[in-house]
């Protein structure tokens, strides 16, 4: 056997699909029609991850040193290092490769563009010496232009001394920040490495000892196999995928770094224990150099672009985009996924808090991703967009569609119900279901005793009038009491309470029951305020019944219908409103009301009946108040009234006759007493044929 799902869940989850592919629909709109403000908004969101993720490494990076051409050697006066780059003394890095080399560093990376000849032909001759002693072990720089004649490469005599060389160049994105850098490029044949991996190429041949490491690259991959060599697997991933992207570093601020000196390294003025086994980048520092380039993590000199780079081949920790294919599909699960939850949420205020835990936790994931898995969101705009679309499209959607119908019920049901419950038949507007479902509901009905010769003493007019205050009295006290009015018959209130889904069963009886202990005031109120002026006295009966029912649009199709309920359990109600005639009461409930009451309310249990036609039979009970409210002496002669009552229900008629003529003697004027008096003695004499204490009566 199949469940059936609910129309309203089936038209709520079409709706979903169909705002989802508005909204991704709408995203590349946007992306598309606002290109520029698109990816600017797309490069801040990487800045602030790769931030937020510098924050979180505060320890320093080992093996690696960087040598600064800083402002400090720039000043020195005893050396005089003054003038252009191209000016320094070439014997001063040849000392300091010298020096830093026989400290025991692994290889030695020199970020300077060393193009022009010197002055001093000596100069680069001592250079070019140090570099043939070191060939395996120095790696030097150059730029790679965007053509053949746009390259700058080391003095062709530096080139023939050293095994390797490195090119750098800025790849730079629209908002003027460094991310990326080519791994590899082919030029004249001959592949040449970025400069930060020329060095770790280096590194791990000195580590090995071993003069080459075969590279696979394969036009496919999706990353640069820059090693595969014994223990040692490192393969780059490519930014966005796709041979030939550019490589992701890591940014990493100069404090991670250990620092010297350019002018402590010649002089031989360092911590030698520092070099021992470690990469050394000699680079430029100084203001006036001018070697710094904007990244994520604020404006930092070159050299510390190509030491992060090498860190984060030293510790195979690499950065890239994350896949396409995979980011879109996360986009159309997420803004589906919303779209159906804004079906279930009723409120479009908590609505639209989620959407906005939605954008807070996927800027959370987006952290996540960058710390764990060194992955970022390439379109983080889109998913900003697309949340806004889902928000603002399902919003209209249920303005238009599911709204109107809750507007059209507000209305109606405003005139009925209580604020706070109109608002919570609207939460759970899916729910109510108005063309008809069985429900435990409780009924009530009041009516004015001689209605009929109360209208005739008056003029219409005024007669109007009075009416009008009375059922307004009554109904507003209904509404306080949480209960709906369903309808007006002249002087006649018929009410319920839990018609739609609201509320417990003991709930809604004490919630009745109340409105009917303060109509009955309100009713005493008004015959000295209002009716005394017209000489009337109103008397207003009222029954009360709990049972099951059924509720929702009944009437004539496209004629007229009312929202009503119907079944055995509402006409009970109506019936016991009209048996107070026949016991002089003013409020008679049912046993089932007497069940959820019995523990907070003061009643009288009175007669057991049996309509004409039916074989079940109902008790009566009378309902006299709360128990905080009823004085003793009525709760004493309750027990004097049922202690004979149950003579009366045993078939003890001359036993229950003697008790209510006592009674009567004491109360004359209560007529429950009368009654059962009468009935006892008839039946004393007479006794009736087959007992079971239900008066048959015959009459509706």
């Amino acid at each position: 056997m199949t469940t059936k799902i609910p129309a309203w869940i089936r038209n709520s989850l079409t709706a979903s699909i169909l705002i989802a592919i508005w909204a991704f629909t709408g995203t590349i709109v946007i992306g598309w029609a606002f290109a520029d403000f698109v990816e600017s908004m797309n490069l801040s969101y990487t800045d602030s991850v790769l931030q937020r993720r510098s924050m979180h490494a505060t320890e320093k990076l080992a093996n690696i040193v960087v040598v600064e051409i800083d402002d400090a050697t720039l000043d020195d006066p005893e050396r005089g290092w003054l003038g252009r780059w191209q000016e320094f003394k070439r014997r001063h890095y040849a000392e300091a490769i010298e020096h830093l080399l026989e400290d025991g560093a692994m290889v030695v990376g020199v970020d300077v563009l060393l193009s022009e000849p010197s002055e001093d032909p000596s100069e680069d001759i001592r250079l070019s010496n140090v570099l043939a002693k070191y060939s395996d072990r120095v790696i030097l720089w150059f730029y790679a232009g965007a053509t053949l004649s746009d390259h700058v490469f080391p003095l062709e005599d530096f080139q023939e001394h050293v095994e390797n060389i490195g090119f750098f160049n800025e790849r730079i994105a629209s908002n003027g920040t460094i991310y990326t850098t080519e791994t590899h490029r082919l030029i004249e044949n001959s592949v040449y490495e970025h400069f930060s991996l020329a060095v770790a190429r280096q590194y791990y041949r000195t580590v090995f000892s071993t003069k080459s490491m075969p590279v696979r690259r394969t036009p496919s991959d999706s990353s640069y196999s820059f090693i595969q060599y014994g223990p040692i697997s490192r393969s780059i991933p490519y930014a966005r995928g796709g041979f030939g992207d550019s490589f992701f570093p890591v940014p990493e601020t100069p404090d991670r770094f250990h620092r010297l000196s350019f002018r402590d390294v010649v002089s031989g003025n360092y911590p030698h224990s520092d070099i021992q086994n470690s990469i050394v980048l000699i680079g430029a520092t100084a203001t006036a150099l001018q070697d710094r380039h904007r990244t994520a993590v604020g404006t930092v000199p070159g050299v510390y672009l190509h030491a992060t780079a090498v860190d984060a081949v030293l510790r195979n920790q690499f950065m890239s985009f994350l896949d396409v294919r995979t980011e879109w599909f996360m986009l159309g699960l997420s803004i589906f996924l919303l779209s159906a939850l804004g079906f279930f949420i009723r409120n479009i205020l908590v609505f639209g808090l989620v959407i906005l835990g939605a954008i807070i936790g996927f800027r959370l994931l987006g952290d996540s991703f960058a710390r764990e898995y060194g992955l970022l969101f390439s379109a983080p705009t889109a998913f900003l967009v697309a949340y806004l679309f889902v928000f603002v499209g399902t919003s209209v959607y249920r303005y238009l569609y599911e709204d109107a119908g809750k507007r059209l019920l507000q209305d109606t049901l405003s005139q009925y119900l209580a604020k706070d419950l109109v608002r919570s038949v609207l939460e759970n507007y899916e729910s109510v279901k108005l063309g008809g479902a069985r429900r435990e509901i409780v009924s009530f009905f009041s009516d004015i005793e001689g209605f009929t010769a109360f209208a005739e003493t008056l003029d219409p007019e005024e007669f109007v009038r009075l009416l009008g205050i009375y059922l307004r009295d009554m109904s507003d006290i209904i509404l306080d009491r949480h209960g709906y009015v369903n309808k007006y018959e002249w002087d006649a209130i018929m009410a319920l309470w839990g018609a739609f889904g609201i509320g417990t069963n003991s709930v809604n009886v004490r919630h009745a029951c109340e409105a009917a202990l303060a109509q009955q005031r309100a009713v005493d109120r008004l015959n000295t305020t209002v009716f005394s002026k017209h000489s009337i006295t109103l008397r207003v009966r009222m029954g009360i019944n709990l049972g099951s029912a059924i509720v929702g649009n009944i009437g004539s199709l496209g004629k007229k219908i009312e929202f009503t309920a119907l079944g055995d359990s509402v006409n009970l109600a109506s019936r016991l409103e009209g048996i107070n005639k026949i016991y002089g009461t003013r409020i008679l409930i049912s046993e089932s009301v007497y069940a959820e009451i019995t523990d907070t309310m003061v009643t009288r249990r009175l007669d057991r009946i049996r309509a004409k036609g039916k074989t079940q039979s109902v008790r009566l009970y009378e309902l006299f108040g709360k128990k905080s409210e009823v004085e003793e002496s009525t709760i004493a002669f309750i027990e004097r009234f049922e202690s004979a009552l149950e003579h009366y229900d045993h078939a003890e008629f001359p036993e229950a006759a003697e008790k209510f003529t006592q009674i009567l003697a004491e109360y004359p004027e209560d007529r429950p007493t009368a009654v059962l008096l009468a009935r006892a003695r008839e039946y004393a004499v007479t006794p009736p044929e087959s007992w079971d204490g239900a008066f048959v009566m015959t009459e509706k």
